[in-house]
């Protein structure tokens, strides 16, 4: 089964990426294809830094 995560940064204008720094997010076991940009990530990664360009990401298992 493929999993398929979402984290969207709500009011974007009042709630700036920065805020979301340091805010920790542990992904399942495997690699992770962080769309749009398609970069892969695994293990914790940090939620400002994945909404620091983009207010919206969707995570999907890498290869799916």
């Amino acid at each position: 089964m493929t999993g398929v995560g979402m984290i969207a940064r709500r009011r974007t204008a009042v709630m700036p990426a920065e805020n979301f720094l340091r805010t920790v997010v542990d992904l399942p076991a495997g690699s992770w294809a962080v769309r749009p940009d398609g970069s892969v990530i695994s293990g914790r990664v940090d939620v400002g830094e994945l909404l620091a360009e983009v207010p919206v990401v969707v995570i999907v298992r890498d290869g799916a």
